[in-house]
């Protein structure tokens, strides 16, 4: 039973590992999904239902987070898109999400 458990923990890591996130952004959704598909669903969410698009360093090493601001009926939720290891490529993903969804930039007080 142990090997068994083993074997499953192992094969879940492996999976999770070799993950790679996928960030589709079209005319009325962003789309995050994870290939392969293990244990994951795909979110959507709605274009117009997105606030800002910020680059955030997360605090445990180096690297950025490219987050965005969504409006909800109860007040606004913090989504993160996708997480990479250079400060610039970071940023450069936030200016290309917000000039394709026509957002203005304006910083964040969580904002890198």
């Amino acid at each position: 039973m142990a090997f068994v458990v083993l074997i499953c923990l192992l094969s879940y890591l492996i999976l999770r590992v070799t993950q790679k996130k996928y960030v589709t952004v079209n005319d009325r959704y962003v789309i995050i999904q994870l290939k392969p598909k293990f244990l994951s669903k795909i979110k959507v969410y709605n274009v117009q239902d997105i606030d800002q698009i910020y680059v955030y360093k997360n605090p445990n090493g180096s690297y950025w987070d490219v987050k965005m601001i969504l409006n909800e009926g109860k007040g606004q939720k913090h989504v993160k898109l996708t997480t990479l290891n250079s400060a610039s490529k970071a940023k450069f993903l936030e200016q290309e999400i917000e000039q394709h969804l026509q957002i203005q930039d304006v910083v964040v007080p969580e904002e890198s």
